[in-house]
């Protein structure tokens, strides 16, 4: 069915939806979703991102300038992330060689402050 786009934006509460994201996930084509605290819920993190990998695919990730940047686990402690349903795909996504943020696509949070660069090697 895959008539659902989710967008997340909630502050901190997305990991108390991920069951129910799990749940409905037949019902999900694509969600975009803001991601907070990874430097003090890493492990709730990377448990959220296991159960969602069982079903999704990221395709794009934006480290959100607003936020700190977590030196011990090298990351962004917001980041955005988009998803795609892996039963939309024909086979699995390529892993991105690509640096973060695109210039074509994304735009800083906060201007006046340099973006995080992410990449995926």
């Amino acid at each position: 069915m895959h008539d659902v786009v989710l967008k997340m934006d909630i502050e901190g509460s997305e990991y108390e939806v991920v069951a129910d994201i799990i749940r409905h996930q037949s019902r999900i084509s694509c969600i975009t979703g803001e991601f907070h605290d990874l430097d003090s819920r890493t492990e709730e993190f990377n448990r959220m991102m296991v159960a969602l990998l069982e079903h999704f695919r990221v395709i794009h990730i934006h480290g959100n300038n607003c936020g700190a940047y977590d030196h011990t686990n090298n990351f962004p402690t917001i980041v955005e992330i988009t998803f795609i349903n892996a039963a939309l795909l024909d086979g699995d996504a390529p892993h991105s060689a690509r640096r973060y943020p695109r210039p074509d696509l994304d735009a800083p949070n906060e201007p006046t402050i340099p973006e995080y660069e992410l990449r995926f090697e």
